[in-house]
C-alpha cells in the first residue's frame, strides 16, 4: 500500500478541520445551522443523512465553493482565506456524479491530480507516473492506464476520479 505522510507526535489530536457556528443558508432556506465540530488529523469519518440534509453543501463549503457563515478552519486557516491552488494541496474532492467532456486516458485523468503540485508549464516526472501506478493499484484499475475514460463504466470512472484525488496527496 502507498506510504502516507508521517504525522508528528500528537498530530492525531490536532484538529485538521474545525467548524464554529458554521451555517449555510440558500435563499430563505437554512440547510446547515450552527454546526460545531472538530476533525482531528488522521481520522476517518462518514457524513450521513437523508437527501437534502446538507451533506454535499457541507463538503462544498469545505472545498471553498459554497458561501457560509461562521468559521470553517482547515489546517489552521479559515477556508475563505485559502488560495485555490494551496487549498487543492490540502483537500481532494470527488464529486458524486463526475462528468467529462474531453477524451482523456485514465493516466491523463489521474495525472491531473498532480496539478496543484506543479508550476505553470511543468511536466510530469517519473515520481508522478509512479504515483499514478500506485493509486491505480489502490482503486483496482491497473491495466486501464491507456483506456479512454469515455469507455469506462460508471463504477470504473468513479474509481478513476478517486485515483485522481489520491494522486493529489492531500491531507483531507
Amino acid at each position: 500500500s502507498r506510504q502516507h505522510r508521517l504525522m508528528p507526535p500528537g498530530a492525531a489530536t490536532t484538529p485538521l478541520l474545525v467548524a464554529n457556528e458554521f451555517s449555510v443558508r440558500l435563499s430563505s432556506r437554512t440547510l446547515l445551522e450552527s454546526l460545531n465540530f472538530s476533525l482531528p488529523a488522521g481520522t476517518l469519518i462518514g457524513v450521513l443523512g437523508p437527501n437534502g440534509s446538507g451533506k454535499t453543501t457541507l463538503l462544498r463549503a469545505i472545498a471553498g465553493t459554497q458561501h457560509y457563515e461562521g468559521q470553517l478552519i482547515l489546517a489552521g486557516a479559515e477556508v475563505r482565506a485559502w488560495i485555490p491552488r494551496e487549498l487543492a494541496r490540502e483537500l481532494a474532492f470527488v464529486r458524486q456524479t463526475p462528468s467529462l467532456s474531453f477524451e482523456f486516458s485514465v493516466t491523463e485523468l489521474v495525472l491531473l491530480g498532480r496539478a496543484p503540485h506543479k508550476h505553470w508549464l511543468d511536466t510530469y516526472n517519473r515520481n508522478d507516473y509512479d504515483l499514478v501506478q500506485t493509486v491505480l493499484a489502490e482503486v483496482g484499475l491497473l491495466g486501464f492506464e491507456d483506456r479512454s475514460v469515455l469507455t469506462l463504466s460508471g463504477g470504473e470512472l468513479q474509481r478513476a476520479f478517486l485515483a485522481q484525488a489520491l494522486a493529489q496527496e492531500a491531507n483531507l
